[in-house]
C-alpha cells in the first residue's frame, strides 16, 4: 500500500491489535518505529502528514518493583509503632513463604508434632513446614514467629486483630485487610520505592528467593507449593 494512502484508523488498529494480545510494550515500540518512517517519508516529499502522529501512545507496562531485604526491613521497622498484628503478618509471611489468603488461614490448631500443617487453597498442595526452619539472612526462625502470634491472642487464628478501625471486623484477617494495611506502613516507612512499589504479596517472593539461596532450588520450590514438586 503506498505511504501516501495509510490512514490514522489503520494504524490505530494495528497497535490495537498488539495490546489486546497482551504485547503492551510490542505496541509501543511499533508506533515509535512506524512514526520515524513516515516522518522521514515527509521529509523526502513522499507524503505530507505523518498518519501516526494522532494516534493514541500506549502506555507501556509498569512491572511492580520487587521487594528487596533492605526495604523489607525499612518497612517492617515503621511497623513497630502499628499494630502488632501487622508485624507478624510481615513476619509470618516472609517465615513461611505463602500466599496472602493462606496465611490469613493458619491456626494453632494446624501446628502438630512441631510441624505447621498448611493446605494452600490456589494449589491445594498440602505442606508441613517445620517450626524449626530458619531463614538467616532475615534472623528468623518460624516456630519464634508463632510464639509471637500467641501474645494477646484469644483466637485459633495466628493473625488477629482486637481492634475496629475503618471498618475492620474484629478478629481473623483478611487477604485484602493485609495489602491495605501493608500499604499504608509502607509509606509510613519513607522508603524510597518507585511508582509502582511492591505489594504485601511480594513478600512471598522475596522469601522465595532468600531460601532459594540458603537451601537450594527444590526446597524453595516446594516451600513455595509448585505443582510441579513431587
Amino acid at each position: 500500500m503506498p505511504l501516501d494512502l495509510v490512514t490514522t484508523r489503520q494504524i490505530a488498529m494495528f497497535l490495537q491489535g498488539y495490546i489486546e494480545s497482551g504485547k503492551r510494550s510490542m505496541a509501543v515500540g511499533l508506533r515509535g518505529v512506524l512514526s520515524d518512517i513516515f516522518r522521514e517519508a515527509i521529509i523526502e516529499g513522499y507524503i505530507e502528514k505523518n498518519p501516526v502522529e494522532p494516534t493514541r501512545a500506549p502506555a507501556p507496562d509498569v512491572k511492580r518493583e520487587r521487594l528487596t531485604l533492605d526495604s523489607f526491613n525499612a518497612v517492617r521497622q515503621a511497623v513497630e509503632l502499628s499494630s502488632p498484628w501487622i508485624k507478624n503478618a510481615m513476619d509470618l509471611a516472609l517465615a513461611k513463604a505463602q500466599r496472602r489468603e493462606d496465611i490469613t488461614r493458619f491456626k494453632f490448631s494446624d501446628i502438630k508434632d512441631g510441624r505447621l500443617f498448611v493446605d494452600q487453597e490456589k494449589t491445594a498442595y498440602m505442606l508441613a513446614i517445620p517450626l524449626d526452619l530458619e531463614l538467616k539472612a532475615a534472623g528468623m526462625i518460624l516456630g519464634n514467629v508463632v510464639d509471637q502470634c500467641r501474645k494477646n491472642n484469644p483466637s485459633d487464628f495466628l493473625l488477629y486483630s482486637d481492634v475496629r478501625r475503618g471498618g475492620r471486623r474484629l478478629g481473623p484477617l483478611t487477604a485484602d485487610g493485609l495489602t491495605q494495611a501493608f500499604s499504608v506502613v509502607r509509606y509510613a516507612s519513607g522508603f524510597q520505592f518507585s511508582i509502582n512499589p511492591p505489594s504485601f504479596h511480594e513478600m512471598r517472593s522475596l522469601a522465595g528467593r532468600l531460601y532459594e539461596v540458603e537451601y537450594g532450588e527444590e526446597f524453595a520450590k516446594k516451600l513455595l507449593g509448585h505443582k510441579n514438586m513431587s
